[in-house]
C-alpha cells in the first residue's frame, strides 16, 4: 500500500481573485531595467598596419545612430573597444527603443601612442538591432600619418 495520507482542505477567506492580486501587489515591479527596450549588436574585426600587421592595444570606437549617418547627432550611443594582442576587437554597442532597427555603424580608430598611425574614421556600415542579435565584421586597415 501507499504511504499516503488523506489530507483535509482548509478553507480560505481570500478568494482565488483577491490572492491573486495580493501576490501581484508584493512582486517588486522591475523599474531600472527593461530586457527588450535596450537593443543591441555585435561590431567585430580586425586592425591593421600597412602591410598586414596587427595593431595591439588601438582604441575602437564604434558609434551607432537609428536616426542619421551622418556626423554626430542626437541619440547616437558609443563603445569603446580595445584591440588584442594580434589586433582583434569586439564591441557590443546598445540603443534604447523598442522593437528593432537597423542602425549606422562608425568606427573611429585611434592608434597607440608612438606608432606612428594615422587616426580612421569609417562610416556606413549597417547593423539591425533587435532580436535576434546582427553582427557586422568591419576589418580596418590604418595608414601611416604623414610628418
Amino acid at each position: 500500500q501507499a504511504l499516503l495520507r488523506e489530507a483535509p482542505m482548509r478553507s480560505s477567506s481570500l478568494s482565488f481573485p483577491t490572492g491573486l492580486l495580493a501576490i501581484l501587489a508584493c512582486t517588486p515591479v522591475p523599474t531600472q531595467e527593461c530586457v527588450l527596450c535596450n537593443q543591441s549588436a555585435v561590431v567585430y574585426g580586425r586592425v591593421t598596419a600597412p602591410g598586414g600587421t596587427p595593431v595591439a592595444r588601438a582604441n575602437v570606437y564604434v558609434l551607432i545612430s537609428i536616426s542619421s549617418c551622418g556626423s554626430v547627432v542626437q541619440g547616437q550611443t558609443a563603445v569603446l573597444a580595445t584591440t588584442d594582442p594580434i589586433g582583434y576587437y569586439h564591441a557590443r554597442p546598445e540603443a534604447a527603443l523598442a522593437g528593432t532597427a537597423n542602425a549606422c555603424v562608425t568606427l573611429r580608430v585611434t592608434p597607440p601612442p608612438g606608432s606612428a598611425l594615422r587616426d580612421t574614421v569609417l562610416r556606413g556600415g549597417f547593423v539591425g538591432l533587435g532580436l535576434p542579435q546582427d553582427s557586422l565584421r568591419v576589418d580596418i586597415a590604418l595608414t601611416a600619418a604623414t610628418p
